[in-house]
């Protein structure tokens, strides 16, 4: 916007606003932004399904975000959450506000009518997955998610053409009263005609091709000079505990794209029973990010659990290398759970931070100036069930990594 400012001046930048800035909202939000829409919307409709589904005479529960059936259980997750199509349906109706240059007010009817369809297409296939769930099984799920969510989208997007259709033919309210205004807002200055001079297209190239450049030049000199990483993993010692392999859902694996991973249910001999999740991220994956916005107090209030107690960590030592585990608990009703977590990055032991949970600006501040991109990575996450006290679960916790961890 600046080299159009420069060019053309206010009229241009008034023309080129809405293209520019019209693709930033394909970006995904800032976290904290985000969990908050996804967590708040995932409670909203599994609230309001479970109500529908009382209302009709079939028992349902809430528990966090899953809705609980006579025989099964539906959750909703982000997918069916509906942050996805409200992303899309904001999008929607910003295109078509500025693809019929619409007034501004009109605009705005019709962007709040695309957020409040995105929510309502979402709540009914809500519904229609648990109806489903509740005279078929669970089994359904996998058969129905995907081509409903797809339909929904479509739905929603057409019942949002035809809104801005019926908008036009009946008048929108407010457009009179709002006219000197929006005389303001619009671009009423006719654009320079000619091309853009060629002085100004050579600025941009180079200015490119410099941000290209010294960008790759910058990581890779760093990362020559980084030294080796520290990397560790996992080998579960059998002949002390029960191992039992279990298969993880196709949409978790199609969500983390994680190179390896999996889940195994652990019975120790004192009579606890934990879960044992690890995943690894080769360098150069992106999608590892993923993993970030996916830690315990994200997810386990989603099935109906509840932390006690502040994040604590608890620290395990192996070869002279500090493992740092966040430390949690746990309730539901009278049950308790400790878990612990760490998303470990594969740097060296030089580098200022190991694990990859700090998401503090100043933390990848840092990681850009040390030179360190699409780093591996590996998540462990241990879910204790059957202790009674949060010390001797820490004992038990270390005790047990000790014997099941390895640096490489």
């Amino acid at each position: 916007m600046i080299i159009t400012a420069v060019i053309g001046g206010l009229p241009w930048v008034r023309h080129f606003f809405f293209p520019a800035f019209f693709i930033l909202m394909a970006v995904p939000w800032p976290t904290p932004m985000e969990q908050f829409t996804i967590q708040s919307l995932m409670k909203g409709v599994a609230s309001v399904t479970v109500e529908i589904m009382n209302w009709a005479g079939v028992f349902a529960v809430r528990e966090g975000n899953l809705i609980r059936l006579a025989q099964d259980s539906v959750g909703v997750n982000e997918a069916c959450s509906g942050v996805r199509s409200l992303q899309g349906m904001i999008m929607a109706a910003l295109f078509l506000g500025e693809l019929y240059r619409d007034s501004f007010f009109r605009r705005i009817v019709l962007l709040v009518f695309g957020i409040a369809s995105a929510i309502l297409f979402n709540l009914i296939r809500a519904v229609i997955m648990t109806v489903l769930v509740h005279k078929k099984g669970s089994e359904i799920l996998d058969q129905w998610h995907d081509p409903t969510g797809l339909v929904v989208l479509v739905l929603a997007f057409l019942n949002l053409v035809l809104f801005r259709f019926l908008m036009v033919k009946w008048g929108a309210t407010g457009d009179a009263e709002l006219e000197p205004a929006l005389n303001t807002v619009r671009n009423t200055t006719p654009i320079p005609s000619g091309l853009i001079p060629v002085r100004y297209l050579n600025v941009v190239i180079i200015w490119l091709v410099f941000v290209e450049i010294s960008t790759e030049a910058w990581f890779r000199v760093h990362e020559k000079l980084l030294p080796e990483p520290v990397r560790w993993t996992v080998d579960l010692d059998s002949s002390q505990t029960s191992v039992q392999t279990e298969s993880i859902h196709e949409q978790v694996r199609l969500l983390l794209r994680y190179d390896d991973g999996w889940l195994r249910n652990v019975k120790r001999k004192d009579g606890s029973l934990w879960q044992v999740y690890y995943f690894q991220w080769k360098p150069g994956r992106t999608s590892a990010q993923l993993a970030r916005s996916h830690s315990p107090e994200v997810c386990l209030p989603s099935t109906g659990w509840r932390q006690s107690g502040s994040i604590e960590t608890a620290i395990v030592i192996l070869e002279n290398v500090e493992i740092p585990f966040q430390f949690y608990q746990f309730e539901r009703g009278p049950n308790r759970v400790y878990v612990f977590f760490v998303l470990w990055e594969d740097t060296a032991l030089t580098s200022s931070s190991h694990t990859g949970n700090d998401l503090s600006r100043r933390s990848r501040f840092q990681a850009v100036l040390n030179g360190e991109r699409h780093l591996g990575q590996r998540l462990l996450e241990v879910v204790m069930d059957g202790h009674q006290d949060s010390s001797r679960a820490v004992d038990d916790f270390k005790a047990f990594i000790k014997n099941n961890i390895r640096i490489l």
